[in-house]
């Protein structure tokens, strides 16, 4: 009965990592294009709203505001839009030569991991591992991490081999 078990499982888990019926894939694509078609507006809106807010900040000679909103508007005009990546290829494209914090525990306060193009990935001076983009937000480390990206793939929250939690923020913008 075990071994029946076993096989059922193996055999389950072969149908759900096999690529998706052509129905399903059309319905995800209609979906994303539905999700892109009601967002673009709203973020244009936003930028439009920002672009407002900083010249009447610079008219104001509130610099500090009109820095702020620079900013917001750069790290916006990096944010993929919604629906952006939807496959592993998208995500391994949008990674690659990112530079992200990593971790939160005081003992790797500082600690950096960037996402080499070759499919490496080095934290700190850490002798360079593997990663693997496992769909459009989870990617997979060879030191045992695997990483769950928030929508916006500003920051990532994920565990370590050890059940140790790990989540870091975006330094850079992508390549």
């Amino acid at each position: 009965m075990k071994r029946n078990t076993i096989l059922f499982l193996s055999f389950c888990a072969s149908l759900v990592s096999a690529a998706p019926p052509p129905e399903l894939a059309a319905a995800r694509a209609h979906y994303d294009t539905a999700v892109t078609a009601a967002t673009n507006p709203l973020r244009e809106r936003y930028v439009q709203e920002l672009q407002q807010l900083k010249s009447r900040a610079m008219a104001q000679k509130n610099l500090e505001l009109a820095v702020a909103v620079d900013a917001e508007l750069s790290e916006f005009a990096n944010t993929p839009k919604a629906s952006a990546l939807n496959t592993a290829k998208d995500l391994t494209r949008f990674l690659e030569g990112t530079l992200w914090s990593w971790g939160t525990s005081a003992s790797k306060a500082g600690s950096k991991l960037q996402f080499l193009k070759d499919g490496t990935c080095v934290i700190n001076d850490d002798p360079p591992s593997r990663w693997t983009a496992e769909d459009g937000n989870t990617v997979s480390l060879s030191i045992g991490a695997k990483l769950n990206f928030s929508s916006d793939y500003n920051r990532y929250e994920g565990k370590v081999t050890s059940g140790e939690a790990r989540a870091g923020k975006r330094l850079n913008a992508p390549k």
